[in-house]
Formats: structure tokens, sequence, C-alpha cells
């Protein structure tokens, strides 16, 4: 798969929990809400985020969730 916005070839290996954050992210939930959702703490829901910019090489979340559908990860 390619990038149409920085044309790499691959995208990011997010883990099945950092997917599964992101897909909640990616329907407006705040932090607090993806931790309820996903039963784990609020600094592990901070923690999946952190992981998912550093992925997407994004400074804020909404720039990896608009990222993540650039590359039809999401």
């Amino acid at each position: 798969m390619k990038c149409s916005e920085c044309g790499a070839v691959k995208p990011p290996a997010l883990r099945p929990r950092e997917l599964q954050a992101l897909s909640l992210l990616a329907e407006g939930l705040e932090h607090p809400e993806v931790a309820g959702r996903m039963f784990i703490g609020l600094n592990t829901a901070y923690q999946y985020s952190k992981r998912i910019r550093a992925y997407f090489g994004a400074s804020s979340t909404p720039e990896a969730v608009a990222k993540a559908r650039l590359w039809g990860v999401i």
C-alpha cells in the first residue's frame, strides 16, 4: 500500500489494541471515553495515543487520525 500524501510504501504496523484505540479516537471520543470503552486506565489510553502519533509522525491525535485515513488503516 502507498500513502497518497507522503508516498511511503508500507503503512505503520499497529498492534490490535492500538488500532482499537485509533478507531475510537477517529469516532471523536476523548481519552477518558476511550479508556472506559477499552476497560483500560487513562494513562494507558494516553500511551496508545502517543504511540499512534509516533507511528504516523503526527504532532496531534487529529493529525494521526487523518493520516490513518489516508493510509486506509481506518
